[in-house]
């Protein structure tokens, strides 16, 4: 029987001034008839007797803590800096923002490295003299002969 006996919980209590029986915090009434004045009522009743004055209007009103704006100095030194800034944001404009997120699909994405790689993709022989094209088309003969060649080997 001892294994199977309750544990023993202590709650919270407040006593009744009238009757001095224990009553749970929550309770706002006792058994007795009593009933227990919660402090939001009772301040609430001592601010419509007494009209507050400007000290207790503060302090009756809930603190609400207000965002502090700082005041910007006009001085050549704080234009400078923000001119740096924007300078370094365009800087990082170039950039492709990744899109934010879960992605459509992975065709999606290859789509823009096909789309990355067209743009990039100069021509780099637009610029090379007929000279150089005819070295350089006598030397990927030769290298194209011997992998053939290799193949053949095989």
């Amino acid at each position: 029987m001892s294994a199977t006996r309750a544990k023993k919980v202590k709650m919270a209590t407040k006593s009744c001034p009238e009757c001095d029986q224990q009553v749970p915090v929550a309770c706002k009434s006792c058994p007795c008839g009593y009933i227990f004045i919660s402090r939001k009522l009772l301040n609430a009743k001592h601010s419509e007797k007494s009209p507050p004055s400007t000290e207790n209007k503060h302090e009756a009103k809930r603190r609400r803590t207000e965002r502090v704006r700082r005041e910007k100095i006009n001085s050549t030194v704080n234009k400078d800096l923000e001119n740096r800034k924007r300078s370094r944001s365009n800087s990082h404009s170039d950039h492709i923002r990744r899109g934010r997120g879960r992605p459509k699909s992975a065709s999606a994405k290859k789509h823009e490295e096909e789309r990355e790689k067209q743009e990039k993709e100069i021509d780099i022989y637009a610029n090379l003299s007929d000279e150089k094209a005819f070295v350089f088309s006598v030397a990927l003969a030769e290298i194209n002969r011997k992998i053939i060649n290799q193949r053949l080997i095989l």
